[in-house]
């Protein structure tokens, strides 16, 4: 979750940045389609599902120092945070296919893409 807030714009997310991306990392097919997610092709298949424990996922990340939460709802992360991504950056084993489904992403994700997903009927 923390490589999916650092791919936002700004390097901080909204709730629904992190599920939007979240769910697509999830499914391979979705993972493989990572470039086209931001282009005007791209998939008509369902992109986002609310899951309660991608959202338990965020209060956890939250509660334990790795996120912070702004008055605005924006998740950020702390500087805890920001070395656990230094360091799964780093190193080339740990999460290899999200790390290059998000490196495939055409820019930075931002809060108008997720809501563009989001009322394209791409929303389950």
């Amino acid at each position: 979750m923390l490589l999916v807030v650092d791919a936002c714009r700004g390097h901080q997310a909204t709730r629904l940045q992190i599920h939007v991306l979240g769910w697509a990392l999830l499914r391979s097919e979705m993972r493989d389609a990572m470039g086209d997610l931001l282009s005007a092709d791209a998939p008509d298949r369902s992109l986002l599902r609310f899951d309660p424990a991608l959202a338990r996922a965020v209060d956890l990340a939250v509660g334990s120092g790795f996120l912070r939460e702004t008055d605005t709802g924006v998740l950020a992360p702390t500087a805890d945070g920001k070395a656990i991504i230094e360091q799964i950056v780093a190193e080339d084993g740990p999460l290899a296919a999200e790390r290059q489904a998000l490196a495939r992403l055409p820019r930075r994700f931002t809060q108008t893409d997720a809501a563009r997903l989001l009322h394209s009927g791409r929303a389950t």
